[in-house]
């Protein structure tokens, strides 16, 4: 494919300002609280527990080298209780995560899901030539709206262009953002406070901002807005007019979407809770057991397995609400009437309406986030710059160039 031209010309001139991401996004710190895991803190939108891990298997001790192929056991990666790190068995046993600067091993499990020595996500499966050595949970730094995208960029700030017929497009220049999502014609950043801070249209209050200081993670719905709490429930505000906005209080919350009339939430055993507006089945739960990961659009939504693949359901008017069977998804996002996929190699591949193009494949294998929205794609690069294919009309496919962009964990 071919990548728009246009480009942003306002960059910010990095000052060295210390922003608060998992090592392994950057090489920089984890918010506050998230340093030691004992207690069950919080990271980013994840509810961290320390692994209970069992005996040393298989006579492996630590310090001796990986029995492995290369390629079989990525570094970092568990096999039962030990972790391959460097090329040398390290025992995990009694080990808490570790989220500063140097790259130390990391024991800690949300779920199913293991946080590797570089601060990135992946399988803690019993045998770790079966785990995916990608980022299966990451916040995310790129937003699409109605008509606007925006970036968390690396110096905590936030810039957005498209559409700001209502100041969603604004840029927020107070530092502090770890994770922006964008509704219609709204915007919210997740502060490393803990805080929601929103913009644009509030018709509906969607716009409200939320300073109790134990937001986790962020999803902006059409006209709601909702933040998973460290608490593990989810409080949400703007338009019930479906009941989108109710809030979750099962306290086992571990993601949260939100599309255009209706929320959903993975829970800690790795099913999915929805509600709000259902004609199309889109709100239904999701009850298989192995969820990492859930992307509401407008009539459909899809879930992100363990396993790689994906399962949508809805609305499959345009294709939209097809599955995605090829094993190697790392994270899904939902539109209008389009669905896209990350892969684990760094390409993207979508399907659904491509009215606009916004349904076209990446394969440059250079992207680490991914966003959708109603009728643009972008993706996030490792280098830090934005790329955005589809709908242009208002701006919102312009490309964010000059590598300052806060990059998603590495695949």
């Amino acid at each position: 494919m071919s990548w728009r031209s246009v480009r942003r010309e306002s960059f910010v001139v990095l000052v060295g300002a210390a922003l608060s991401v998992p090592v392994g996004c950057g090489g920089q710190t984890a918010p506050p609280g998230a340093a030691e895991v004992g207690g069950g803190e919080t990271w980013g939108s994840e509810v961290v527990e320390p692994v209970a891990m069992a005996a040393k298997t298989g006579g492996l001790e630590p310090g001796t080298p990986c029995a492995y192929g290369e390629g079989e056991l990525p570094s970092g990666e568990f096999d039962g209780s030990i972790l391959c790190q460097d090329g040398v068995l390290f025992d995990c046993n009694d080990q808490v995560a570790d989220f500063g600067e140097t790259d130390v091993a990391t024991c800690t499990a949300v779920g199913s899901l293991a946080c590797r020595n570089d601060g990135s996500w992946g399988a803690a499966h019993p045998f770790c030539p079966n785990a995916p050595s990608f980022c299966e949970k990451r916040l995310p730094r790129v937003a699409g709206g109605g008509f606007h995208t925006c970036a968390v960029l690396q110096n905590g700030n936030v810039d957005c262009w498209g559409s700001n017929t209502y100041g969603q497009a604004a840029d927020r220049n107070l530092g502090g953002g770890v994770a922006v999502e964008a509704g219609v014609f709204h915007t919210c950043v997740l502060t490393a406070s803990g805080n929601v801070d929103c913009q644009g249209l509030n018709t509906s209050g969607q716009a409200a901002d939320y300073n109790v200081g134990d937001a986790v993670g962020l999803a902006v719905g059409g006209y709601h807005t909702c933040a998973l709490l460290a608490s593990g429930n989810v409080d949400c505000w703007g338009s019930a007019q479906y009941g989108q906005s109710a809030d979750y209080a099962g306290g086992d919350g571990v993601a949260l979407a939100a599309g255009w009339y209706h929320t959903c939430v993975v829970k800690a055993n790795g099913n999915v809770d929805c509600w709000g507006w259902n004609v199309h089945g889109q709100a239904a739960d999701w009850n298989l057991g192995n969820a990492v990961g859930v992307s509401a659009g407008y009539l459909q939504t899809c879930v992100l397995r363990a396993s790689g693949n994906i399962d949508c359901y809805g609305s499959n008017a345009s294709g939209q609400a097809a599955d995605y069977n090829g094993g190697d998804a790392a994270a899904v996002a939902a539109g209008y009437g389009h669905t896209c996929a990350l892969l684990r190699s760094g390409n993207v591949d979508c399907w659904g309406s491509n009215a606009y193009g916004q349904a076209a494949d990446l394969a440059t294998e250079a992207a680490s986030g991914l966003a959708v929205g109603a009728y643009q794609t972008c993706v996030v690069t490792g280098a830090g710059n934005v790329a955005c294919w589809g709908n242009n009309g208002s701006g919102q496919a312009a490309d964010l160039g000059g590598g300052i962009a806060l990059a998603a964990c590495a695949l």
